[in-house]
């Protein structure tokens, strides 16, 4: 054990010598002068300290991640909980689940404080949980991102075949059609390829052009790489039996607030279970795991 402790400490020695004593010759260098020697006492305590510290930043990442999976499994849950109103309601094409879906965050009944606002701060962006973006609409807050994300989760539970794609929307004001600034989702069943934008409550259909979609007055640009996800010869439902689908779908969910309200009342619990495990997370715990690839995600994307 004693020669153990002794490799160990000739390793760190060596290792701190070198981060540490470098600086401090160049140093002296520099101040014409010869600073006092560092006892190796202190350079083992310091390499030993490392070790702790890296240690205990291990520790506080593992119980963190520990953390975040057991939030997936209640956001999962949550998400199983939620794919019943679908059949109470007797909504099974892609459009009528979109609608119950915007409607019911649109009125709180998926957030905590049974009330959501557009919108997210830095702060909040910086703690968000990369690949589970729908947590954030539980935490009553969110941009297009988290409502495609949780609507794109809702549609696998269901069986849909759905995707998220990222696209560009002429309303940021941006020139850069390669750069996606907005999120939405893209559904097929029975051979229908659906383009859903939960975030405005609108659906996109072809132009002459194979690369622009439009809704009204609105239009989304897909990129040739998001094109490719979507696929070939697709075939889209109407923009009439969309709108149809649409104002009649939230008619029943409004005759119908009862059920919804139950709904809340149910999950209420889970949802605060979510809350307070997001707030124990540690503060400073960017998601070291991630930094890269959150940077290339949230790259002109922090404002959707």
């Amino acid at each position: 054990m004693a020669k153990n402790l002794e490799l160990i400490s000739d390793y760190y020695r060596y290792r701190i010598e070198s981060k540490i004593l470098t600086p401090i010759v160049t140093l002296e260098f520099l101040l014409g002068a010869t600073l006092p020697p560092i006892p190796s006492a202190i350079l083992v305590s310091l390499g030993f300290s490392m070790i702790g510290s890296y240690i205990g930043t291990f520790i506080k990442i593992k119980d963190d991640l520990s953390t975040i999976n057991e939030i997936q499994k209640i956001y999962d849950e949550i998400i199983k909980h939620y794919i019943r109103l679908n059949k109470i309601f007797d909504f099974n094409n892609p459009v009528e689940i979109f609608a119950l879906y915007v409607y019911a965050v649109e009125k709180g009944y998926l957030s905590f404080h049974h009330n959501f606002e557009y919108g997210q701060t830095d702060d909040e962006a910086e703690k968000e949980i990369l690949g589970l973006s729908g947590v954030e609409i539980i935490l009553g807050h969110g941009v297009c991102r988290h409502f495609s994300g949780m609507l794109n989760d809702i549609f696998k539970e269901s069986g849909v075949d759905s995707k998220k794609c990222y696209v560009f929307s002429d309303d940021e004001g941006k020139n850069n059609l390669y750069i996606p600034n907005h999120v939405i989702v893209t559904a097929k069943k029975d051979g229908l390829t659906y383009l859903l934008d939960p975030t405005n409550y609108i659906t996109f259909k072809p132009s002459d052009s194979k690369s622009i979609y439009v809704s009204g007055d609105d239009y989304i640009y897909i990129n040739p790489y998001e094109r490719l996800k979507l696929g070939k010869n697709l075939e889209f439902s109407s923009r009439e039996d969309d709108e149809t689908q649409m104002n009649k779908s939230k008619k029943i969910c409004s005759e119908n607030r009862d059920i919804l309200k139950l709904f809340y009342k149910d999950n209420k619990d889970l949802y605060e279970e979510i809350v307070q495990k997001k707030l124990s997370l540690q503060k400073y715990f960017k998601f070291y795991i991630f930094h890269i690839k959150r940077k290339i995600i949230l790259y002109n994307l922090t404002s959707f």
